[in-house]
């Protein structure tokens, strides 16, 4: 008899775990989402147990596999290790999975493979490259970088969205809108992108010290975080694998990488109205299908910004305010409606002098409006005696303050 075989006597089961009996009067509880076979478990037991009999279980024997019936290819090995702890007498064991890729004739091992069980099985169900290619994708940085991947396998365990069937990541970004398809990052305000723009910057300029939450670096994050973040528009990005950098301890849902690409933008408030075009969005990211970069934003030491063409494209064009011959400004009302590119202009000279300035009185309308503050947010209009569209909604969102 196996060391680890342990004698039930009885099984007690409910929705979300499974607890077992042993003859010393131990139990082990199993919850439905651990590694083992729960539904194999209970067919075995409930056919054996006779209410007076014994029956030895080895838990070993019922540990699922992490990679079952899915092609990964040739140059990548699967190796399901079992390890774990004696309680009270009792052997818990653990499943972790090795994943060896040959990169350049070396064998790298992938960490933290078990952390993809929900993306294997997408892929397993849909017969998808996704877990091949990310593989391949984040194998010939682990070797200088295994910190990355580490946090990377972190972060994609709390990933709502599958990933790509090239094996990208799809991840969100906080943003605000200055014109009309033009976004600026929350933090400096002054990375100019739009939809289309691959953002980069040099590894040596992101922070990989995943005990520091805000650093240098670019910001992406899972939908869960999305709360934590400023802006009025989020941006849907893609990212390789090979390009995160750190995830900070603790806060698994955000991570500091060093280049995305932009393939869509929704306005923050209206991710629910649009759920139908964000969906889409996805789905053709997933497919290969999304829109190509066609312009680089690449940010230089000392900060210095760089937009460039790419693959045919046109470059994100700089800053900018149109003036008529009265000098009014020409720029589109929804464009001051959002932020004003007067103001903008006026806060990054501000910037660069290391002044900061007082929030502006859209910048405040729109902290009360994430934060539900509707009341609040009726009065602050009416002591301002400014129009919704001047504090930058539209009429979904005023409707909305209104009737709430």
């Amino acid at each position: 008899m196996n060391k680890h075989s342990r004698g039930i006597v009885s099984m007690l089961t409910s929705p979300d775990r499974t607890t077992l009996i042993t003859d010393t009067g131990d139990m082990i509880v199993l919850e439905n989402n651990s590694v083992y076979n729960i539904i194999a478990i209970s067919s075995f037991l409930a056919a054996n147990l006779t209410g007076t009999s014994v029956v030895q279980l080895d838990l070993e024997d019922y540990i699922k596999p992490v990679v079952d019936g899915l092609d990964l290819g040739d140059g990548i090995a699967i190796t399901q290790i079992i390890e774990g702890k004696e309680v009270q007498g009792i052997f818990y064991p653990v499943a972790r999975t090795s994943v060896t890729v040959e990169v350049g004739g070396e064998v790298v091992e992938v960490p933290n493979v078990e952390n993809l069980r929900k993306h294997i099985d997408r892929a397993t169900e849909e017969q998808s490259p996704s877990i091949k290619n990310f593989l391949k994708r984040i194998a010939p940085v682990l070797k200088d970088r295994l910190h990355s991947g580490e946090d990377l396998m972190t972060f994609i365990n709390q990933s709502e969205l599958p990933l790509t069937n090239d094996g990208r990541i799809i991840a969100y970004k906080k943003v605000y809108m200055v014109e009309p398809g033009i976004f600026v990052d929350c933090h400096t305000k002054k990375i100019r992108q739009r939809v289309g723009s691959r953002v980069q910057m040099d590894i040596s300029m992101v922070d990989p010290n995943r005990n520091r939450s805000c650093s240098h670096g670019l910001h992406v994050c899972n939908l869960g975080y999305l709360s934590g973040f400023g802006g009025n528009y989020t941006l849907i990005t893609l990212v390789d694998p090979a390009d995160f950098i750190a995830v900070p301890r603790g806060e698994d849902t955000k991570a500091r990488v060093r280049s995305y690409d932009i393939i869509g933008a929704i306005a923050s408030d209206e991710l629910d109205t649009f759920k139908e075009t964000l969906e889409k969005l996805i789905s053709a990211a997933i497919d290969g299908k999304a829109i190509q970069p066609n312009n680089l934003v690449t940010i230089k030491p000392g900060g210095n910004i760089h937009y460039d063409p790419l693959h045919g494209g046109s470059p994100v064009p700089p800053i900018s305010v149109v003036r008529s011959a009265s000098g009014k400004s020409l720029a589109p009302t929804k464009v001051k409606a959002t932020t004003g590119m007067d103001n903008l202009v006026k806060r990054v000279k501000a910037m660069k002098k290391g002044t900061v300035l007082p929030p502006t009185l859209v910048e405040q309308a729109r902290t009360m409006y994430m934060n539900a503050e509707y009341a609040a947010l009726r009065a602050f209009k009416k002591a301002k005696k400014k129009s919704w569209s001047t504090l930058g909604f539209d009429q979904t969102a005023e409707d909305r303050i209104l009737k709430s």
